[in-house]
């Protein structure tokens, strides 16, 4: 929907990626979304949906009016023009696309076209400028994704039929590149051993090249270990086939890395978890601190009341014992009082009715997640499979039982996130 919004603007970024590191290209995927034109369950009632509400925003009836109404956001629209026929008619009508009730002919039909759209469709964009044509054919992404739909609890055992029979026909359609599929569905399917047992099998027939996993509002902090073991058995046995990633993940599927997972997805200053469908409406959260020792983001007043318990007195201890990323060394300097400027807080107009987050405080927070995001990639590689379970320990020992935290890692000696995560780790 971003491409279709500003396609010039994004087609252009996308081959200023391909000229990145001298030379030698970044890959990157164009998302058809085509989950957003299918059911879903409305996360305030717990109902059904196929009326693309999600798609909907308050609008002006006319140019210039000021009376508004309910219409589908012209992103979606124009994405709905130009994904395919099935997702032009499903915006037309306001109606969801039933991908279960598709005749053979349609289901072939739906892949042909959301996979051309993926091939072509930069391509196309940059092919409508006389400069920019001449580069135009160098942007293919890297793969192709097949059209995929949520699963929801309720329609479980056809969902998952559907979701291997449209990767199953992506594979079958001759073209270059290769294709990834990807499960979105209920928590609820990955606590079923039978459902598992199906993904794991029919991916193995579609022989895909990789699948990319995105459980509703899967949040590893908050997950019981009965899910996070299920997970990480789902990845171990799909990596006997095919690559895989997770959609939306944090420090826990990094360690995954050792069970098979290939990556992981996540937003800058949040975004380790995702609803599939979001509420309507819903502020973006303020970006806090990542304190890297217990792989979370806490807010700055917690973190400094943390200071004097750990003997944190000086820039150097602070640098030791949290972090000594460039963009802490930056800001704090020489002043270990500076650490606040990581929270700083303002009002953001005259009319503001509540305090929030200055954009130059934001920034600091995303830039030094990045930056450490990258550094445990690194340290997780190193590590030996059977290390990680005592790793999680060690590198939180000392902040595990801090008073000022006890509600973001639990009460001493509970089964808070970081035991549950060393549990999992620690059955072979």
């Amino acid at each position: 929907n971003l491409l279709e919004i500003t396609p010039a603007a994004t087609a252009t970024f996308v081959l200023g990626m391909k000229s990145k590191r001298g030379g030698e290209p970044i890959p990157f995927y164009l998302d058809p979304m085509t989950y957003m034109f299918g059911p879903y369950i409305d996360p305030k009632t717990g109902r059904r949906r196929t009326d693309l509400e999600a798609l909907k925003s308050m609008q002006s009836k006319e140019r210039g009016s000021k009376e508004k109404v309910k219409r589908l956001k012209q992103s979606y629209v124009k994405v709905s023009d130009v994904l395919g026929t099935a997702f032009a008619n499903s915006a037309k009508h306001e109606k969801a696309i039933d991908p279960s009730t598709l005749t053979p002919a349609n289901r072939d039909r739906l892949c042909r076209e959301v996979i051309d759209y993926q091939t072509s469709r930069v391509t196309d964009i940059l092919s409508s400028d006389d400069f920019m044509k001449r580069h135009a054919a160098n942007c293919l992404p890297s793969a192709v994704f097949a059209p995929y739909f949520y699963i929801a609890d309720e329609w479980a055992e056809q969902g998952i039929e559907t979701a291997l029979d449209l990767a199953k026909r992506s594979t079958s359609i001759d073209q270059e590149l290769p294709v990834h599929a990807v499960i979105v569905a209920s928590p609820a399917i990955l606590r079923s051993e039978n459902h598992r047992d199906s993904i794991v099998n029919g991916m193995k027939k579609a022989r895909v090249a990789a699948v990319w996993l995105w459980f509703n509002g899967f949040d590893e902090l908050e997950a019981p270990q009965d899910d996070l073991a299920a997970f990480r058995e789902l990845v171990t046995r799909l990596s006997t086939n095919c690559d895989v990633y997770n959609r939306h993940g944090g420090y826990f599927s990094l360690l995954l890395y050792h069970d098979g997972l290939k990556g992981i997805s996540h937003g800058v200053g949040y975004g380790e978890r995702k609803e599939v469908a979001q509420v309507i409406g819903a502020a973006a959260p303020s970006v806090r601190y990542y304190l890297p020792p217990i792989a979370k983001r806490i807010g700055v007043p917690e973190i400094q009341r943390c200071f004097s318990d750990l003997g944190i007195t000086t820039p150097h201890d602070f640098f030791t014992q949290v972090c000594g990323c460039t963009i802490c060394r930056g800001v704090i300097g020489n002043d270990i009082q500076r650490f606040r400027a990581f929270g700083e807080m303002h009002r953001a107009g005259p009319t503001s009715t509540r305090d929030s987050q200055t954009p130059a405080a934001a920034k600091m927070c995303r830039f030094h997640f990045l930056i450490n995001r990258m550094k445990e990639r690194g340290e997780v590689a190193s590590l030996a499979a059977d290390q990680r379970g005592e790793h999680i320990s060690s590198r939180a020992e000392d902040w595990r039982d801090l008073v000022p935290l006890e509600k973001h890692l639990g009460r001493p000696g509970t089964d808070g996130y970081l035991e549950r995560w060393s549990s999992v780790f620690s059955d072979k």
